[in-house]
């Protein structure tokens, strides 16, 4: 799904914005929501249940194949002879063989039932035999989906990964799923069902109204559609009535038609709505009930169905609120009780609903269960500023919730264009989206702030990071945020804006950039224990799980450690370290912008378990377990910690084009220092330097030490050079940058660093002459420079 595709025309709604809410109505054009209600209605996603009623999947269920070395069967299943019944077969069980064998079964449901009971007392032999006749049968995709209903999904779950009816049990279980699915959606088949809705038989109403609520919410979106047909309006009532009965299976496709640019669908499911009592139906009819643009038919059966519903109508102010509190709480992901029958939260995807605009009809896609339910806040944020397009606090909420789904929607991979955002909102202005940006930040809505600083790469000034009315900026600030995407995105914006004058904040800007540059193909996992064997062994352990480490034995090193190198992703800390001890370790390196959110495991193993725990209650990315060097509780480690990253985790392509972008950006303001002379470059020399170590960017940081020039940097760049195993390439660029650092800054070498270069080249008789080349040109260099100057150096 793009960001295009479900958030769009959102401006229209900025082109009607009224001052009042009277004047909606003409700006719309009396239309009921008018423009927009289109506007929002792009970029709401309702979602619907994962498995239907009869448990037809949308999806493939079976991702992973089961180990085929498990799968192999006690027999073979496909003899036209079954073999005799063991010997020491109890005798109840064989009771239950001996009857399941005289019975013969013959059809597909007792063959499904027989295997059934088979494997209910491990009888593999026979339910394989029977197994392998079942799947012999020829069964059209209807006779499969009965058989499913009949027998039931859980059923043919089972046999897809009972190792010993393989392979027969899984490739009947996928055929059955595929087939359910089908022949339960097949548009043919639904549309003969709807209209049998208004049958005069009450028989044949019951039966199609039976077979529709097993289809579930595809079934719903079904009906819909046929709202758009105006000739077959004899059927709105019947259908209206099964979607209300339908319950939760139908309340996501009417949510998202709710929003629909069809002024018939829209009437229809906003009746069906009103008669469903749960609380998000009641809160997507209160646009329609209070907005000025409802044209007063529709307002007037809203209310009588509310009316019928609950009794009487709401108080408009509790309304709101209340409405204003639920989108809050899903926005900030507090809202634990949300469809949770529908699925898990903790799943990585559910089915969702929109109304597609440009075809006129429901779709539905993927989403995360975290996306869906910030879809929603969008949803009701989107009411909220229409009915009140003057409170500042709905408009607020409504930016932040459009920036968070929308980046969420797009991904850490992709930036948000000023140009999409603006044909959903309109023009913004940049101050307005720096203001939802601190927001998003004070409330820890990661995906928005990223969001809101893609935009601002494009529309951002150079006065809105000088700028005196506020203590911060909210680019400088998302640099702190811990989360490295957002981090970046801000980095990147300030880039983009390129401020030729200080600004509050610069140094954290350069640190950031230095940071990012330093990633590389080095260890991912950080171990702290003050015992060298027991690190080494929890370091091998990680390696099993995929996860490179090193270690350190004092927790003053694992802070230093911790906060320099971007490349760590995990950090493993032991209650034995000391100076500081763990506990202050860790509110240390969650204070640090670097470390915030970084993943930690507290491994305990002298100190009270329960201590460590208080602290974890606080953080969402802390786990507190015991300290076990066994290699498979460690792989499980590895795994509950890759859950810990919200919302995205740094993959190692990540991480490398950051890297690129923070470099290219380095040797910029190191080319012009005159424009960029309030970067205080000499404060990061230290990590500079040490980039000439990293394969990522070794060529560019040699640059970057030539162009620096500092004593520090010819140092590294003649120690660079003259190191034995590195490629000669490098090194001869490492001297050709010592003979700029010194063109534009004179020799800055120690007399006793030029006498030690003197000695590597003495030293370099019995090498390549090619190595001896490069030790000279070094010298040659410094006496070159010493005989302009008159003078051999310091």
């Amino acid at each position: 799904m793009t960001a295009n595709m479900n958030l769009r025309n959102v401006n229209l709604y900025l082109r009607c914005k009224p001052r009042s809410r009277a004047r909606i109505g003409s700006a719309c054009n009396g239309r009921f929501g008018g423009a927009s209600n289109h506007a929002w209605a792009t970029i709401m996603l309702i979602a619907c249940s994962v498995v239907a009623a009869t448990g037809v999947m949308a999806q493939d269920p079976f991702a992973v194949t089961p180990n085929p070395a498990a799968s192999a069967p006690a027999t073979a299943a496909s003899s036209d002879q079954l073999p005799p019944i063991e010997l020491g077969l109890d005798k109840s069980r064989r009771l239950i063989v001996e009857t399941t064998r005289k019975a013969d079964p013959q059809s597909a449901q007792a063959l499904a039932t027989s295997i059934k009971t088979l494997l209910d007392i491990d009888q593999f032999v026979d339910a394989n035999y029977y197994l392998a006749r079942l799947s012999k049968l020829e069964l059209d995709d209807a006779a499969l989906f009965d058989l499913n209903a009949a027998i039931g999904s859980d059923f043919f779950f089972r046999i897809h990964s009972q190792p010993q009816i393989q392979p027969f049990g899984q490739q009947f279980a996928r055929k059955i799923f595929a087939a359910g699915d089908r022949f339960a959606n097949d548009p043919v088949r639904l549309d003969e069902l709807i209209r049998k809705l208004n049958d005069t038989s009450h028989v044949a109403r019951q039966h199609a109204f039976s077979q529709l609520k097993r289809v579930g919410p595809n079934a719903a979106a079904a009906m819909i559609r046929v709202f758009t047909d105006s000739s077959r309006g004899g059927e709105f009532a019947a259908i209206r009535n099964a979607l209300r009965s339908m319950g939760d299976l139908a309340i996501d496709p009417l949510l998202a038609s709710v929003n629909a640019n069809d002024i018939q669908v829209r009437y229809e499911s906003l009746l069906a709505l009103a008669r469903v009592r749960t609380p998000d139906a009641f809160d997507s009819v209160l646009r329609a009930l209070y907005a000025s643009d409802t044209p007063a038919a529709i307002r007037e059966a809203v209310e009588k169905a509310l009316i019928s519903t609950y009794g009487e109508l709401p108080d408009q102010a509790t309304a709101i609120d209340r409405v204003f509190r639920r989108a809050n709480d899903r926005l900030l992901g507090r809202d634990r009780t949300m469809n949770q029958v529908k699925f898990d939260l903790n799943s990585a995807q559910v089915i969702a609903w929109r109304w597609d605009f440009a075809n006129r009809q429901l779709v539905s896609e993927l989403v995360s269960p975290e996306t869906f339910g910030r879809l929603l806040a969008l949803d009701r944020a989107a009411d909220l500023v229409h009915l009140y397009p003057e409170r500042n606090e709905f408009r607020q909420f409504f930016l932040l919730a459009y920036f968070d789904a929308a980046k969420r929607l797009v991904g850490p991979d992709r930036h948000l264009t000023a140009t999409d955002v603006q044909k959903d909102l309109g023009k913004l202005d940049a101050f307005e989206i720096d203001r939802t940006l601190l927001s998003a930040l004070d409330k820890n809505l990661i995906p928005a702030a990223a969001g809101a600083c893609d935009v601002l790469a494009e529309v951002g000034k150079p006065e809105l990071l000088a700028t005196n009315q506020r203590p911060t900026n909210g680019l400088t600030r998302a640099i702190q945020s811990g989360d490295r995407h957002t981090q970046f995105s801000a980095f990147r914006a300030i880039a983009k804006i390129d401020p030729q004058q200080g600004y509050p904040g610069s140094s954290q800007v350069l640190s950031a950039a230095v940071f990012f540059a330093g990633y590389g193909d080095r260890p991912s996992a950080l171990i702290g224990h003050n015992r060298v064997a027991t690190a080494r062994n929890l370091s091998v352990a990680l390696g099993s799980a995929g996860v490179s480490s090193r270690s350190v034995d004092s927790g003053r090193e694992f802070f230093n450690e911790a906060i320099s190198d971007s490349n760590i992703r995990y950090l493993f800390l032991s209650d034995s370290l000391s100076r500081p001890d763990y506990l202050e370790l860790v509110q240390q390196v969650r204070a640090d912008w670097r470390t915030k959110r970084v993943p930690i495991v507290i491994l305990i193993e002298r100190d009270n378990m329960a201590r460590a725990e208080r602290l974890a209650q606080t953080d969402a990315r802390m786990l507190v377990l015991p300290l076990t060097l066994d290699e498979g509780s460690v792989v499980r480690q590895v795994e509950r910690l890759k859950k810990l990253f919200d919302p995205w985790e740094l993959t190692n392509e990540q991480g490398i084009s950051q890297g690129d972008f923070a470099v290219q950006w380095l040797q910029k303001i190191f080319r012009d220092r005159q424009a960029y002379q309030f970067y205080n470059i000499g404060d990061h020399q230290r990590f500079i330097a040490d980039l000439i170590f990293s394969p990522m960017q070794r060529i560019p940081s040699i640059e970057l030490l030539g162009a620096l020039g500092t004593p520090l940097a010819q140092r590294n760049l003649i120690g660079f050079a003259s190191q034995e195993g590195l490629p000669l390439e490098h090194r001869q660029a490492a001297v050709q940058a010592f003979g700029l650092a010194i063109k534009s800054h004179g020799v800055l070498l120690t007399s006793e660093e030029i006498r030690q270069q003197y000695q590597r080249y003495k030293s370099s008789e019995n090498q390549p002459g090619e190595v001896q080349r490069v030790l000279g040109s070094i010298l040659d260099l410094i006496e070159h420079h010493a005989d302009a100057a008159g003078s051999p150096g310091r």
